[in-house]
């Protein structure tokens, strides 16, 4: 059986859901952690692929449930141990009207900036202002937009001793990614992490940015 939508099919070892409702597309079960490639493609179809003038870095905390923390300690389950306890971060990216354009998981006491290379590489940021808070700050953070052809509005650190010029005026925009943390933890599933893999959460990460986009 094939479904509608972006998969022409289910892949090898799924199979496909009846639809629940006049209209509705049937959704493929997706094994192996294909279920987050499944919802990033509808998530990249929403979005579409463009150059953003603005883009808003930053992470927030999730706490996670005990039902989450079980099973085998392996490398991809994004948990670490904070002084609040056992919290994953979501890393996101959000264009200058507030709307998600890519995600990433990280444990909740690794530090924002360790992966803030790594998740504004999976964004064409050519030509847009990245902006992001003090955390940010890095020499190697600001050597990538710069050599990307993009500019870093982040304010520097109070002890840096060169301290770089920034466009404050412009820096107010950053509270989209703020404003978009809010939203996406209107959903309770984000908001408190019962997922024990992040392939599972993540999936659902994008599930409920599809929703704040089309809505």
């Amino acid at each position: 059986m094939e479904c509608s939508g972006l998969s022409e099919a289910a892949p090898s070892g799924g199979s496909c859901r009846r639809p629940t409702a006049p209209g509705s597309q049937c959704m493929p079960d997706l094994p192996n952690g294909g279920m987050i490639v499944h919802w990033k493609e509808y998530f990249t179809h929403f979005l579409g692929m463009q150059t953003w003038r603005n883009l808003s870095v930053d992470s927030t905390c999730i706490k996670v449930h005990e039902s989450a923390n079980g099973g085998e300690k392996t490398a991809n389950k994004a948990v670490g141990r904070t002084r609040g306890g056992l919290n994953t971060k979501i890393h996101a990216v959000v264009d200058g009207l507030g709307n998600p354009v890519e995600f990433l998981l990280s444990a909740g006491n690794d530090h924002d900036s360790v992966h803030a290379v790594e998740l504004l590489e999976q964004v064409k940021i050519t030509g847009s202002n990245i902006l992001a808070d003090r955390a940010y700050g890095a020499q190697a953070i600001r050597e990538y937009i710069s050599g990307r052809g993009a500019s870093y509005v982040i304010p520097p650190q109070k002890n840096v001793s060169q301290p770089w010029p920034i466009y404050w005026h412009l820096y107010k925009e950053r509270h989209l990614v703020e404003c978009f943390f809010q939203k996406i933890k209107w959903f309770r599933r984000v908001a408190t992490r019962y997922d024990k893999l992040d392939v599972s959460f993540l999936a659902f990460v994008y599930l409920a940015a599809i929703a704040i986009l089309v809505l």
